[in-house]
């Protein structure tokens, strides 16, 4: 075996043409991969921190999103659109880098859009992204009346209305 060959180990190789030295033919053999393509600790290291970035669980979060198997016309309503699911995204992706309070459920809205719910035995908090662009922020006060207000697309806008969602739960 050359050490070529050798040096290969588990990697794979592609046969290139055998070569003689007279009495029996060799194979050579040619690395389709780098020796060092195995990533070391610290590429393992920054792969799982971008796993767990804000982006990457607030897309993996907007894919399990629940209701999309629901009969829209009986509901009278449209599917989430993709406005809808980018403005989801945003929500998501700044409730997670803020930290403060994660999303008990993300849904397919009724309304037509995708509602990021925040929920506890005794509190509920809802942000729903609209398929027309628009974001509302829904809550029952301590009576337990149904409370609503617009939230605008800023991020600015989105943050403070998880702040507010993050003040409702602390005071349960």
């Amino acid at each position: 075996m050359n050490t070529n060959a050798r040096s290969l180990s588990s990697q794979t190789a592609r046969r290139q043409r055998p070569h003689s030295n007279g009495t029996q033919a060799h194979w050579r053999f040619r690395p389709i991969a780098n020796e060092n393509s195995i990533p070391h600790y610290s590429s393992f290291h920054a792969t799982l921190q971008l796993l767990k970035s804000p982006d990457a669980q607030a897309r993996a979060r907007l894919k399990k999103m629940t209701a999309l198997d629901a009969n829209w016309t009986a509901l009278g309503s449209e599917p989430p659109n993709a406005l809808a699911r980018e403005l989801a995204f945003r929500v998501l992706e700044t409730s997670y880098s803020m930290g403060k309070i994660e999303p008990s459920l993300v849904t397919a809205s009724a309304d037509g859009g995708v509602g990021v719910v925040y929920k506890t035995p005794d509190k509920y908090a809802a942000i729903e992204c609209l398929n027309r662009g628009v974001m509302q922020l829904l809550w029952f006060d301590q009576d337990g009346a149904p409370q609503s207000r617009r939230v605008k697309k800023t991020n600015k806008a989105i943050k403070e209305a998880l702040e507010q969602i993050a003040a409702l739960h602390a005071n349960a």
